[in-house]
């Protein structure tokens, strides 16, 4: 079959040759061992190393991955023999000593030589070929050390790892009863999970995991410079061009850059990963497949039995009649699945294209919606299901676990995991490479939820002793680079943090007081501390001298990082329990403040030229709702007044493309504010008739900001009364006009993507905008 395989190109000849295989050997343990004892007897050869082949030196893709299906299918009815079992149990025992005694040497500071990729010395005889029938030698311990080998080399055939990586997930997949535990248990001698993460990360792990691992922690740049030009460029080895063939994707595919894979291409590295240290239900399921139809020339696509089933699931959970979602279901279950990303066009999308009208959603349309979603990015459907509690494989977590919120979820479905898990711990290397924090941005660009099981089991096994991980992600945020909104990177560091904070037991006190409070250095150049109140204090006190700096937008990533951690529930007590250590901040941190703009009870203009009130009343003369969303508050700004306007037509702006659909629309000028136009447009919010102003205003560094918000009736723009939605920096000129500017989304009611604010000069006398009735500043 492998030597046929080789030569064959017939995808619907590979599956069928595939599937009966698979089950030919399932049924056949002594059939498995042949094919496990030939496969391992073929490791010393060079042209008919199976392993070396199909993972190293095979272009074909589909080749490839059937190559591997009959392997790891191969290996499960293997492991139900008692000998092989218990000769994989002794080279286990034989794999750790090595590693302890390897470790106990560079403890000792002795030169030492990286860790060998094979038993070695008196412990190789557990390898010896010759052993294997009698049961002194293993032919999966074998395997599993030549796979080692084959890591060692990956960054060099790094566009074939994708098919290593799903041959180690299938054999960490292998069910506990079956033999599963040993496996495990032997891959973690091996240190395979750690040669995994260099494999990742390369020359970003730790000194020492670069040390015992050095080929599988070679830079790309390296590589790159030495492998020489031996075949085409459809070659397995890294060519010497800008173009590079990423994992996974076919020979003649083109990686985004030389030599190094995107974090997508990993994968199946963290599938493997999560496996190996005990994740249950990491491997994806097959979400569609080709019916064997054609329409238009092209293959027909549906979803599996599995999927329908898993998405009818959710689809009956929030539908409020029998088959049938109406507006307000779909919203609500929006809402828990986006999490205030694009919402709206997503609504918009799957009620246009897939609803039975414009307010109702029928099961068929909801899975025809996500059929095609699956066929553009499998992720973005997992992403949605792991949010109702979903895992990769579809499996569902406990019930119970169903009232937490995800980070909560995901924690405690992770120590459920650990309780029923009899495997060895992973060790110094597998935990090292567990704490490194640029493997948790590269798995959360890979597959996000992937990232919150392996760093909640990362968080959860450090979690009685100070976690590395958690200092590393403190000192990671205080040096985070302006422009932090919508950074990928800080969430990736909210999302660590909350994890650390979520995982329950006697140390969660002390490990988020440590987080708060921490006076461990966050820079060496600076004598501060690294605990997120300890920082954001000292940037509090600085703000108010100074302009809109780096340190000005450090903060609002600091206030925006406290209130994400306040949705653990360990947290919100601790804060409601340590009031006086967060009181300067409160004008940030309290619930109204959730809009995180740099507004609070005072006057944020100067030199205002004075108005009456009533410049500001005949705006809101038709929106008394405004006046309703802050019914008890005082005014902020009391000495704050309209600038003088003459009535002058000065342009109209037209808001497109907000995520708040409501925002969308013409906006005309009525009066000034900051001695600038201010505009200003009716429309109807949370079925409310309202006013949407936008307008600038000077912020307390003296710095100014355009802002698109809801002023409350008898207030003025410019206080922590507003619901602000968008903003913009200003450049503070006398005449600025806010178009073609750079728009941000403000937390809590702005909802992404911002939006681009066009200026239209002129309209046709007498249009109405929109047909929303705004009455136009005079032609």
């Amino acid at each position: 079959f492998f030597d046929v395989l080789l030569h064959s190109v017939e995808k619907k000849v590979l599956d069928e040759w595939t599937i009966s295989l698979r089950k030919a050997l399932s049924l056949s343990p002594q059939g498995s061992k042949m094919v496990v004892s030939d496969l391992a007897n073929r490791i010393g050869s060079v042209a008919d190393n199976w392993l070396r082949t199909y993972t190293t030196d095979c272009s074909e893709v589909s080749s490839r991955a059937a190559a591997m299906e009959v392997i790891a299918s191969s290996i499960e009815p293997h492991l139900r023999l008692k000998e092989e079992l218990n000769a994989l149990e002794c080279w286990t025992t034989a794999w750790f000593q090595q590693v302890r005694e390897w470790e106990e040497l560079y403890g000792q500071s002795q030169r030492i030589g990286c860790l060998p990729t094979s038993l070695r010395s008196k412990r190789k005889m557990l390898e010896d070929l010759d052993s294997t029938n009698s049961g002194k030698a293993s032919s999966m311990g074998i395997i599993i050390s030549h796979l080692n080998l084959l890591l060692e080399v990956a960054p060099r055939t790094w566009r074939y790892n994708s098919d290593l990586c799903c041959l180690l997930r299938e054999m960490a997949s292998i069910p506990g009863d079956m033999g599963g535990f040993q496996m495990r248990n032997a891959l973690i001698a091996a240190q395979v999970p750690a040669r995994i993460i260099c494999v990742i990360l390369r020359e970003k792990v730790p000194p020492l995991l670069r040390l015992a691992m050095p080929g599988s922690s070679i830079a790309a740049e390296i590589i790159e410079q030495t492998t020489k030009m031996e075949s085409s460029t459809t070659s397995h080895l890294l060519p010497l061009t800008n173009s590079s063939v990423g994992m996974g994707s076919g020979v003649h595919s083109t990686g985004p850059s030389s030599g190094t894979p995107s974090p997508a291409d990993h994968l199946n590295a963290f599938d493997a990963l999560a496996s190996i240290i005990g994740i249950k239900g990491a491997k994806c399921a097959e979400l569609s497949f080709e019916t064997g139809n054609l329409m238009k020339g092209r293959p027909i696509v549906d979803l599996t039995a599995l999927a329908k089933d898993t998405l009818s699931t959710v689809f009956n959970e929030y539908a409020s009649e029998q088959g049938m979602m109406n507006h307000r279901d779909i919203s609500l279950y929006m809402k828990t699945c986006v999490t205030g990303s694009g919402a709206q066009q997503r609504i918009a999308t799957m009620l246009n294209k897939y609803g039975k009208d414009s307010t109702n959603l029928t099961l068929e349309g909801f899975l025809h919606y996500y059929r095609d979603v699956s066929q553009s990015s499998e992720l973005q459907v997992l992403s949605d299901l792991h949010e109702f509690g979903f895992r990769p494989d579809l499996s569902r977590c406990d019930e119970k676990l169903m009232n937490y919120n995800r980070i909560e979820r995901v924690v405690h479905d992770v120590i459920m995991m650990t309780k029923e898990d009899n495997c060895k711990a992973l060790g110094r290397l597998g935990e090292l490479g567990l704490s490194s924090l640029p493997l948790y941005y590269t798995a959360s660009y890979s597959s996000s939820h992937l990232a919150e099981y392996i760093l909640a089991y990362t968080a959860h096994q450090q979690k009685s002793r100070k976690s590395p991980l958690m200092f590393d992600v403190l000192k990671a945020l205080y040096h985070t680079q302006s422009g932090w909104s919508g950074n990928e990177y800080v969430q990736v560091l909210q999302m660590a943090l909350k994890i650390i904070a979520a995982i329950p037991g006697e140390e969660q006190k002390d490990n988020i007081s440590t987080m708060m409070q921490s006076n461990e250095k966050a820079s060496a150049r600076k004598d501060i501390g690294c605990g997120l109140l300890v920082v954001a204090r000292e940037l509090a006190m600085s703000r108010s001298s100074q302009h809109y700096t780096h340190d000005s937008v450090l903060l609002d990533c600091y206030i925006d990082t406290l209130s994400e951690l306040q949705k653990i529930l360990a947290v919100k007590e601790w804060m409601a329990e340590n009031k006086s250590q967060w009181a300067s901040l409160e004008r940030w941190l309290r619930p109204d403040a959730a809009n995180t703009s740099d507004r609070g009870n005072s006057n944020r203009r100067n030199n205002a030229v004075h108005r009456s009130q009533e410049a500001f009343d005949q705006i809101h003369s038709d929106s008394d709702v405004n006046g309703n969303l802050h019914e008890s508050d005082e005014d902020d700004d009391d000495d704050s007044r309209y600038d003088a306007f003459s009535g002058a037509n000065s342009g109209i702006l037209e808001v497109q493309g907000a995520g708040v659909l409501e925002v969308n629309g013409i906006y005309t000028c009525k009066s000034k504010w900051d001695s600038v136009d201010m505009y200003t447009k009716k429309d109807v919010w949370n079925d409310n008739q309202v006013v949407f102003s936008l307008f600038r205003c000077r912020l307390s560094d003296n710095s100014k900001r355009w802002y698109i918000s809801i002023v409350p009736k008898d207030n003025t723009p410019g206080t922590s009364k507003d619901h602000d939605f968008y903003m913009s920096n200003a450049s503070g000129n006398v005449n600025e006009i806010p178009h073609d500017y750079t728009w941000m989304t403000v937390k809590g009611y702005g909802v992404d993507p911002a939006p681009v604010v066009v200026w239209k000069q002129d309209m046709v006398v007498g249009e109405d905008p929109v047909g929303e009735g705004v009455d136009m500043c005079d032609q």
